[in-house]
Order: C-alpha cells, then sequence, then structure tokens
C-alpha cells in the first residue's frame, strides 16, 4: 500500500480546519488556535472538535493533555454518529492510517472479530482497537511518548 509517511513528531496536521497543532501547547494556547473553527471544551484537560484530517477523512478529534503539566500529549480520534456498523468505522480509520503511516509495526489479539494495531513512530505511539466497554467501543489514539 503506497504511503505518505506523515511525520507526526512535531504535532498533528488538520486539513479542515486548516491547521497544524502542536505537541505541548498549554489548553489555552488551543482555545485560541482552534476556538474560532468549534471547538469545544468538554472537561479539564479534555476539547474536541469536528475536523478533517488524513486524506479527507471526516471525524472527531479529542485532545488531551497531560494532569501533571497540563500540556498536549494525545490525539483520540472516534466518529460523533454512527449509522453504519462499527467494521465499517474501524476500516476506514485503519485504511487512511495505514495510507499515512504505513504497515502497522504489530497486530495483536482481536476483540468481537477486530484486531489490534500499534505504530511506533518518531516520538509518538499509535493504538487502534476495540474493547468491550459497556458494549463494542473502538479506541484511536496517538500518544506523545517522547
Amino acid at each position: 500500500m503506497a504511503t505518505n509517511r506523515l511525520d507526526i513528531s512535531a504535532g498533528f496536521p488538520l486539513e479542515k480546519p486548516q491547521v497544524f497543532v502542536p505537541w505541548g501547547i498549554p489548553e489555552k494556547k488551543l482555545s485560541e488556535l482552534l476556538g474560532r473553527f468549534g471547538l469545544k471544551k468538554i472537561t479539564a484537560g479534555y476539547y474536541v472538535i469536528s475536523c478533517v484530517s488524513l486524506g479527507g477523512m471526516h471525524h472527531e478529534l479529542g485532545f488531551h493533555f497531560s494532569k501533571a503539566r497540563g500540556l498536549l500529549n494525545e490525539l483520540e480520534f472516534f466518529h460523533k454518529n454512527h449509522t453504519k456498523d462499527d467494521s465499517f468505522y474501524f476500516n476506514e480509520f485503519q485504511t487512511h492510517f495505514e495510507s499515512y503511516f504505513g504497515t502497522p509495526a504489530g497486530q495483536g489479539h482481536l476483540t468481537a472479530g477486530f484486531p489490534s494495531y500499534t505504530w511506533d513512530l518518531k516520538g509518538t505511539r499509535i493504538t487502534h482497537y476495540m474493547w468491550d466497554h459497556f458494549g463494542l467501543e473502538e479506541w484511536l489514539r496517538i500518544v506523545k511518548t517522547g
């Protein structure tokens, strides 16, 4: 599969809005950067925006801030309204992530027929899997590791 090999060691680029979100920014700076584009504060240390990234993929993006330092250290990808079955959304995310980050470094156990995937990239780790949390829930996160 062709890949763009997106380097996300410094942050993550959004296509719509067209903004680069750097790792390690405080909550106030994220609000300044994305507030006019519909960024919503869910709770202290957690914000969400509807956006497009990774070659036209529409999704919700959650921004998690470390409790200790209050800086951005994790991104959470999800779909707001499920109108199709879980496998459609899981496969859509997986296809886009493989296109931009290459073949996952690891593939793990199955949950309800879904495998788990990990990518270890320069300064980040991506995990993608399903888990049973009061029903099946997709988990797709990018965490700043270095």
